[in-house]
């Protein structure tokens, strides 16, 4: 059996050859990118959920300030919206729960290491109330009712304002009452939720429980970050050895590395692309700032400069 580093293209007979240990580096190499990019998009996922749930809320609180609208069909259909968006919010951050566990316990190689991994979400369990609410809700919502049981717009003076201007805002309670229905939510959560009253406003829950996701997501990206520039260093390299052969090669379009039979067929190629690497350098860049995030928010409040 030989190998080999050649283009897949019309027209294209030259090849360099590789040993076999280089082959299996590329192949070790291609499946561990193609799982670090699975976790960016993993996270990406979540993220843009996220997003999508933010912006629902803005747009729900600016038609009730511009139409002031307050019938029941329309508080149900925002209402129904915006369950929608918890919803999808929710699964996203189970999907990437479940895959950002093993990954990073791949990726640590050593049980104490491994162990410690996973001290981290049982960290994030016991001292993030939303980390317990929103995991507890998630199963609710799965196999039972909505997270979301009323909405309440409502509007206030900033008395400060000078203008005498107005805010406007909306909370998404979930109640306790009607969880308790429920016989098989976790009864310490319960507790705690109903600590805070009957009606709970889950905007500052999610938030948390993302920001304690963004903290994951932060380790896991520490634990394979050596490994990973090791792939690419790879990928890279081989695409350099190929164009320092044949600088008459019109491209590397088409690179692969191969498996070359006796008979000179080529079969079990690797795609030498670096589209996927520069995908996930550039969800990196893009998803890089959640872990204190929490904290933020965005307002249509002017903000006052002294400009001269």
């Amino acid at each position: 059996m030989n190998y080999c580093l050649k283009r897949l293209v019309f027209g294209s007979s030259v090849f360099v050859p590789i040993t076999a240990d280089e082959y299996q580096e590329i192949v070790a190499a291609d499946a561990g990118l193609l799982e670090a990019l699975a976790l960016e998009e993993k996270f990406d996922q979540l993220i843009e959920n996220y997003m999508e749930l933010e912006g629902s809320l803005l747009m729900s609180t600016l038609r009730d300030m511009l139409f002031g609208e307050s019938d029941f069909l329309w508080f149900q259909r925002e209402k129904s919206t915006i369950n929608r968006k918890l919803i999808n919010l929710l699964s996203a951050c189970r999907g990437y729960l479940d895959f950002v566990k093993p990954y990073g316990r791949s990726m640590l190689l050593t049980v104490p290491a491994s162990s410690e991994f996973d001290a981290v979400f049982a960290k994030h369990y016991e001292t993030t109330l939303g980390y317990r609410v929103m995991e507890t809700l998630r199963n609710h919502v799965q196999h039972r009712g909505f997270p979301i049981h009323a909405l309440e717009f409502n509007s206030s003076l900033d008395a400060h304002e000078q203008r005498n201007r107005f805010s406007y805002g909306v909370s998404i309670y979930v109640k306790a009452a009607h969880l308790r229905r429920d016989k098989v939510f976790k009864a310490a959560v319960l507790a705690e939720l109903e600590a805070l009253g009957d009606r709970i406003d889950l905007k500052p829950l999610f938030r948390d429980y993302v920001a304690a996701l963004g903290v994951i997501h932060e380790l896991a990206r520490s634990a394979h970050k050596s490994a990973v520039g090791v792939w690419d260093d790879i990928f890279f390299s081989s695409r350099k050895r190929f164009s320092f052969a044949f600088p008459d090669e019109p491209s590397i379009a088409g690179l692969v590395a191969s498996k070359v039979s006796d008979r000179s067929e080529y079969f079990d190629e690797i795609h030498l692309s670096t589209g996927f690497i520069e995908r996930r350098k550039h969800l990196e860049t893009k998803n890089c700032s959640f872990g204190n995030f929490s904290r933020r928010y965005v307002t249509g409040q002017v903000i006052q400069r002294n400009i001269k």
